[in-house]
């Protein structure tokens, strides 16, 4: 599984880089690929959806054994991926032709049923969350999760408690290299494009996390051998 992730995972990267530069090369044939149910947004969407499954069925199977406190974050993880997929759609109202009501007509920027196109009292909710708050705490994530992890001992314990994978440094390094590129467009659909980025980075992080307790999907030989005992006695495994 881990494998065939990592070969989805790239394949999906090369995709958003060449959607990137093909808006320096066809600019109709990269609006055509941005455009609202395009080619990048349902790719976000199929991202965010699989991406909730696989995390759903690891919480079937291993939660009885886990604490409340990684119950917790993946939960809410779940929850926030499927959100994510949902309003990537719309909740399917484009797709089911169903018409906005009276208050989405009158609040939502683009007239559809979503929150993140919301905008009250003269706050884009897009721009306020999903804008400035979420770059801020992924900011931290990325750039500095890697250090603080391998140094702050009290942090540590915490995130192992909490199950939070850390990304590699190769890993933050991608996503900058792309982020760079896709910020270089001079046209707003590059959000598109940077959505797809962060949510298959974030996938790769689950998927092959710095401390590797914490894969979403990992065998007893991913662990090093100290860790490997505690989690697996000696009785079951038998270390070479």
């Amino acid at each position: 599984m881990n494998k065939t992730l990592k070969i989805t995972i790239t394949v999906l990267l090369l995709i958003n880089i060449i959607c990137s530069v093909i808006y320096f090369v066809d600019l109709k044939l990269f609006l055509q690929l941005a455009k609202e149910d395009g080619l990048v947004e349902n790719l976000t969407a199929i991202t965010c959806l699989i991406f909730s499954l696989l995390l759903l069925s690891r919480y079937i199977k291993v939660s009885k054994a886990k604490k409340a406190k990684w119950k917790f974050f993946n939960l809410v993880m779940i929850f926030a991926l499927f959100f994510v997929f949902g309003e990537e759609i719309s909740w399917g109202q484009r797709i089911f032709s169903i018409e906005s009501n009276e208050f989405f007509l009158e609040n939502n920027k683009q007239q559809e049923t979503n929150l993140h196109n919301l905008e009250v009292l003269g706050i884009g909710i897009n721009k306020l969350i999903f804008g400035k708050m979420l770059t801020i705490i992924f900011g931290i994530y990325f750039l500095f999760g890697y250090i603080i992890y391998r140094k702050n001992t009290a942090i540590r314990k915490i995130i192992n408690e909490f199950g939070i994978p850390i990304p590699k440094a190769s890993q933050t390094a991608v996503l900058l290299g792309i982020t760079a590129l896709v910020m270089s467009i001079a046209d707003s659909k590059k959000w598109e494009l940077w959505e797809f980025t962060f949510s298959v980075i974030l996938l790769w992080v689950f998927v092959d996390p710095f401390n590797v307790e914490e894969k979403l999907f990992y065998t007893k030989k991913d662990l090093p051998v100290k860790k490997r005992l505690r989690i697996y006695p000696p009785t079951t495994i038998k270390v070479s």
